[in-house]
């Protein structure tokens, strides 16, 4: 598996970021993502979405997921070739 330059951010009193039942219901944080060698430039905190209130509910088409000036985000992607060079605006 190959995990990397992700933003993970959790609501849980635990601080679990990923559950993968692959391996008995192991629950993982961000250093035990990094102990199986995943996620070496992965980021933890809020990605400072604009709008994100809707959530997953019937109206989460109105979420605003672009993402707001101090969005710890913004410049720790990794270049994944000119398909994607462009956001869904068409921005660089």
């Amino acid at each position: 598996m190959q995990l990397d330059y992700n933003i993970y951010y959790s609501l849980n009193t635990g601080r679990f970021l990923m559950r993968w039942d692959g391996n008995g219901g192991t629950i993982f944080n961000m250093s035990r993502m990094r102990n199986n060698g995943w996620e070496n430039h992965g980021i933890e905190g809020d990605p400072q979405f604009v709008d994100s209130s809707y959530f997953t509910s019937s109206n989460s088409l109105l979420n605003d997921l672009h993402l707001k000036n101090n969005s710890l985000a913004i410049n720790s992607g990794y270049a994944l070739g000119s398909a994607y060079a462009v956001d869904k605006d068409g921005i660089s």
